[in-house]
């Protein structure tokens, strides 16, 4: 019950859009691994796919901070990693952040363009020979709790556009060291219905925090790195 009300709350929340970086680029798929997230390229750009823009709800916006650049501490692997820093108010009592194959989009149609056209495409991501989802994570001091799910548009009602899984495939709630830990999270997807819950996936990798599950506490930060399907 609880999980379906956060799905209902993590729907009804608006796009915000914020200054992390838009652009990205598809690093070379190494032993058969698809990132979000790689490492930040000189040219400004992260190695992966999809884009850090969605944090949920409303009242988190402008009081979040989305680093992709992060260099201290240490990543854990390569140069940089992604700091997420979110201030958590009192109503609802959680924040998220939301990877998305569109900037600030939700899966809802119709989708405007800036020119203020009807899209006609968006992109999405099939990924249907994946069977697990692998991150490496870190807390700012140890003991924050954050909840790791993709897939989470499929009840928006927008049918062709949104994730094709009927529910948000949930990897589980997670509690941080101070020190980079790698977590899995298997894909536990009946072969028949593969295609239906990973063949068109608009967002490949949702994190949130609750108060309820970190002692009550006003902020909590954390640190994300190669984040990828294999």
């Amino acid at each position: 019950m609880r999980n379906l009300l956060v799905i209902n709350m993590l729907l009804a929340a608006s796009a915000i859009f914020l200054s992390a970086p838009e652009a990205f680029s598809a690093p070379k798929e190494n032993a058969g691994k698809w990132y979000v997230y790689h490492d930040f390229g000189a040219s400004g750009n992260y190695a992966g796919h999809g884009f850090w823009t969605n944090v949920m709800p409303e009242q988190c916006a402008t009081q979040t901070e989305i680093e992709m650049n992060n260099t201290t501490p240490a990543s854990a692997s390569g140069t940089s990693a992604v700091k997420l820093a979110f201030n958590i108010p009192n109503d609802p009592g959680w924040c998220g952040l939301v990877v998305t194959s569109k900037a600030n989009y939700w899966g809802k149609k119709p989708d405007k363009d800036k020119d203020g056209s009807t899209a006609k495409y968006i992109p999405f991501f099939d990924l249907q020979q994946y069977t697990k989802l692998i991150y490496s994570v870190r807390g700012e001091n140890g003991g924050e709790v954050i909840e790791v799910k993709f897939a989470i548009t499929g009840e928006s009602g927008a049918e062709g556009f949104a994730d094709s899984a009927p529910l948000p495939i949930d990897c589980g709630i997670v509690k941080l060291s101070r020190n980079w830990e790698q977590k899995v999270c298997d894909i536990k997807v009946d072969p028949a219905d593969r295609k239906l819950f990973l063949g068109h996936v608009i967002t490949p990798f949702v994190v949130t925090v609750a108060k309820s599950y970190n002692g009550n506490r006003n902020s909590v930060s954390f640190y994300l790195d190669e984040i990828y399907f294999q």
